[in-house]
């Protein structure tokens, strides 16, 4: 059962009686421990990715294996909110994932509530690269997670709709083999970019534009996230890694995350952003649970980490229960 936004607060940075050092939700999930198939690494909740070696090393052996709790890094705040969001849910789960790559983070969610008893669970996945669109199949296919149990959009998310440049390929990179590696795709700002030349190749069938040194982009369809949840009355989570499209995305749909969304997990790629959602979030009484900037080096709860991506969590009061005192006056 869900808990108050009081608990919540409460709670927070609450840490492990079973895992010193970590947060207090790992006490609620077991660690995965039985066989990984050759040629794939497990995660700490059981979910498998297979490996792309762009060496050419020797494929890992089918192993026994029982897996660690997360590293405490830039990522170990994404576990804790998805893991929350779950222990939260009764009993269905939804969550969104919204600028997916290849998505990691969904199987990972279905597994996470699948460990909670949780029957109905489904997983929304954004994703404008064609290649990743296919893979994130492959991946949801080899973990065990029916076609049923999730929905692919391949589009990206944006503050209108249309159609716009989507970077696919980066400045040296073979573009045959470049998303297997790199997952930092992101839509193109054309402002100031004047006329654009046709590189000559093509992209799972698109072909490619170049925007700069030789970087390379492709048409892709863009829709806002109210469009994208239409049908959808709830969500416990939403996942966001939209390269710079973050703020935009967020203000344009605050009303539809108001009334739909209980918690966001949003990265964050520059400081002006950072800030910028932190006033969007605020205004519209969303409450900060946590906040790491943007390229900066911080002091968290579970030790110093150095971000890459800031990180920003937040919950919704509109959808958190009463408290059990309030509820009763």
């Amino acid at each position: 059962m869900a808990r108050s936004l009081e608990d919540i607060i409460d709670q927070n940075d609450r840490t492990s009686t079973r895992h010193p050092g970590h947060h207090w939700i790992f006490d609620w999930f077991e660690p995965f421990s039985g066989m990984v198939p050759a040629g794939h690494s497990v995660d700490f909740i059981g979910s498998i990715r297979r490996d792309h070696d762009p060496d050419g090393r020797p494929a890992a052996q089918a192993r026994a294996v029982t897996a660690d709790l997360p590293a405490v890094a830039e990522d170990y705040f994404e576990w804790i909110d998805l893991l929350e969001a779950v222990f939260d849910a009764s009993e269905t789960f939804r969550y969104a994932e919204v600028g997916a790559s290849f998505g990691c983070w969904s199987p990972r969610a279905l597994k996470a509530a699948r460990s909670r008893g949780i029957e109905k669970a489904m997983a929304l996945l954004v994703e404008a690269d064609p290649k990743h669109a296919q893979m994130i199949v492959d991946h949801m296919a080899a973990n065990g997670i029916l076609a049923s149990d999730y929905q692919v959009f391949e589009l990206a998310v944006g503050a209108g709709e249309g159609l716009a440049l989507f970077c696919v390929v980066k400045s040296q990179d073979d573009p045959e083999t470049s998303h297997l590696s790199w997952h930092g795709q992101f839509l193109v700002n054309l402002q100031g970019k004047g006329a654009l030349r046709l590189m000559g190749r093509t992209y799972a069938g698109h072909p490619v534009f170049e925007i700069a040194d030789g970087w390379g982009a492709i048409k892709v369809n863009v829709a806002t996230l109210a469009r994208v949840l239409e049908g959808i009355d709830f969500l416990d989570l939403v996942d966001f890694d939209i390269q710079g499209a973050e703020g935009q995305v967020i203000a344009q749909s605050i009303e539809t995350l108001n009334q739909k969304v209980r918690r966001l997990h949003i990265g964050t790629h520059s400081r002006d952003i950072d800030t910028f959602l932190k006033e969007v979030l605020t205004r519209h009484r969303w409450v900060c649970l946590r906040d790491y900037g943007c390229g900066q080096t911080e002091q968290t709860p579970f030790g110093r980490i150095e971000f890459q991506d800031g990180v920003q969590s937040w919950i919704n009061p509109r959808l958190c229960p009463p408290s059990s005192s309030s509820a009763g006056r």
